[in-house]
């Protein structure tokens, strides 16, 4: 479980992320971190849903972009926005200049094992962000394995299921303990 202070970076997608409280810190109710997004980066992931979890974003600097169920807004420094579980959702920096982010999940479900998975796969040169067959394998296998904290909406949960079936063909898979923080 990933440590408050623990850096998670996520290589060429251009996220690094600090943890500022973890789920161990708070006993499983919060997991708070700041993400710094380079310019013109997206959080490499899809549009996703957390059934469960709520997510709140507040812009420390910079311009964030999101789409929160179909509605897109830009938010600038010192604005949030709420997501409620359930709600499919993204965002990105779309600007020229580097935008910084709290990210808050409630509860904390195993957000911060996802996020420890993606940045252990980066440092094994397993994920590269490069739009690689490869890549697409690796991400899906990942991304299914950490349902229900994570969904996709239909029809990509769909789509996303059968590349995660070709990856764990291919040997991929998606759950990595050794990439926990202990």
């Amino acid at each position: 479980m990933a440590k408050a202070g623990q850096t998670i970076d996520l290589g060429a997608s251009g996220v690094r992320i600090v943890i500022t409280k973890s789920a161990k810190d708070t006993n499983g109710s919060l997991a708070q971190m700041e993400s710094t997004m380079q310019a013109g980066k997206k959080l490499p992931t899809l549009p996703h849903i957390h059934p469960t979890i709520e997510e709140r974003l507040e812009v420390i600097s910079g311009k964030l972009t999101t789409i929160v169920a179909g509605k897109r807004e830009t938010i600038e420094m010192g604005g949030s926005v709420v997501i409620p579980a359930g709600a499919a959702h993204n965002f990105w920096n779309e600007s020229n200049e580097e935008v910084k982010v709290r990210v808050e999940h409630r509860p904390a479900m195993n957000i911060q094992d996802f996020l420890e998975t993606l940045s252990g796969l980066v440092r094994d040169g397993k994920i590269k962000y490069d739009g690689s067959f490869s890549d697409k394998l690796q991400i899906a296998v990942v991304v299914t394995s950490f349902r229900p904290m994570m969904l996709l909406p239909s029809p990509q949960r769909f789509v996303i299921g059968a590349i995660a079936t070709v990856g764990r063909l291919f040997g991929k898979k998606g759950r990595f303990p050794e990439y926990f923080s202990s």
